[in-house]
Order: structure tokens, then C-alpha cells, then sequence
């Protein structure tokens, strides 16, 4: 005599047991992983990004604009800020900043000729992204500019 066995019922149970180990294994994974979506110092970060951002808006708003441009010819990049009064005293940073090598980056201080602008030496820096970044106080305001730059190219 042959019996015809019916193995759904076997196959239900089997999925819904797999079911319940694969959740409450994932529980127990998520309920183990570290999330810190906040700093220990939250609000003081806060209040430098918006210092920033209002450093941004305030360069922003300038009557001529900051540039930062490279001469493949010269092998230079030149930073110009805009200058409102010889008397005016600025002081500040220029970073050159290489995205795919910390150990590049280069940091000068800010020495501007009498048409506000800055020749850095480029012949050294490797061909590439370089972003330039910029922060220089004038008249007791805090002023940044930042742009990126391919430096290469024309060398003889």
C-alpha cells in the first residue's frame, strides 16, 4: 500500500521557523552595532558650523570676489582677495588641501602684494585636485573662501 505524504504542512513550518531565527537574528545584530549620530559636543559644533556659514555669507557679499587660479606657464596659483583700503591689516591662512593625500597638504600665511594678491610656488605639487582654502580676517571680521584647482599640465 502506497501513502501519498502531503509536505506542505512540514514546509510551512520549516519557513516560518527560518522566518523567526532570521528576525530576531537581525535584532540582535542591530541591537549590538554602535550608532553615534551626535557629537559629545553637539551644540558647540553647532555653533562653529554657523559661525562658518556665516563667514561664507560674509565673503559672500563682498564687492569683488576672492579668486584663486593656477598658470600651467608659470607653474603658479595665485590667490587675489578684494582689498577695500591699503590701511585695512589682513591677516589669515592659505591651506592647500590634496583630497587623496593628507601628508601634501601645505599650509602659507597670508602675505599680500598691494593688488591683494598671492603667488604660491606650484612646480612642487603634485599633478591633480588641490582645493584651495582661504581665511583671512579684515577690519575684525572673519572672512573664508574655498576652490578647487587641477594643478599639472605645461610643464617644459
Amino acid at each position: 500500500m502506497k501513502t501519498n505524504r502531503n509536505y506542505w504542512p512540514l514546509g510551512i513550518a520549516a519557513f516560518l521557523i527560518f522566518f523567526f531565527l532570521a528576525t530576531i537574528g537581525l535584532v540582535v545584530m542591530s541591537c549590538c552595532q554602535r550608532v553615534d549620530l551626535v557629537t559629545k559636543d553637539y551644540y558647540e559644533d553647532e555653533i562653529r558650523f554657523q559661525k562658518q556659514i556665516n563667514t561664507v555669507e560674509r565673503t559672500q557679499r563682498l564687492e569683488s570676489n576672492a579668486t584663486a587660479t593656477y598658470d600651467p606657464a608659470t607653474q603658479t596659483v595665485v590667490v587675489s582677495l578684494p582689498i577695500h583700503s591699503s590701511a585695512q591689516i589682513i591677516k589669515g591662512q592659505i591651506q592647500m588641501y590634496r583630497p587623496s593625500s593628507a601628508d601634501l597638504d601645505e599650509n602659507f600665511d597670508l602675505k599680500l602684494d598691494q593688488t591683494g594678491s598671492q603667488v604660491i610656488d606650484a612646480s612642487r605639487m603634485r599633478d591633480g585636485l588641490w582645493q584651495v582654502k582661504v581665511s583671512w580676517t579684515a577690519g575684525g571680521e572673519d572672512f573664508y573662501f574655498d576652490k578647487r584647482l587641477v594643478v599639472g599640465g605645461a610643464k617644459s
